[in-house]
């Protein structure tokens, strides 16, 4: 095993009050009942997770919405997930090894 790091996971635009669930390697790591995007930073809220080096598989859930979205990791340092919903219910989800700049 190596050198823990930490995987970023930011709920950005369309969130307008839903429970969020964030799911890593089959297991729920993170929960908010209620993300809500501020429009003037175009973020709903955020957790840093602290994980293992490696390959991993993510999944962010909208139980309300029926809606899950999902994506293999491959992180070999801190690592950056930004989470979309569209005003159809659908996520949309990007990944970075940088920060994403917020307004």
């Amino acid at each position: 095993m190596g050198k823990k790091t930490d995987l970023h996971v930011e709920l950005h635009d369309g969130f307008s009050g839903e429970a969020v669930s964030v799911w890593l390697d089959g297991e729920e790591v993170w929960q908010t009942p209620g993300a809500r995007t501020r429009l003037q930073i175009d973020l709903a809220d955020a957790v840093a997770i602290e994980v293992e080096p490696g390959e991993h598989r993510l999944e962010v859930r909208v139980p309300e919405l029926n809606t899950t979205a999902g994506l293999e990791l491959n992180i070999d340092g801190p690592w950056w997930v930004a989470v979309n919903l569209s005003t159809g219910g659908r996520l949309a989800i990007r990944e970075s090894n940088a920060a994403f700049r917020h307004a």
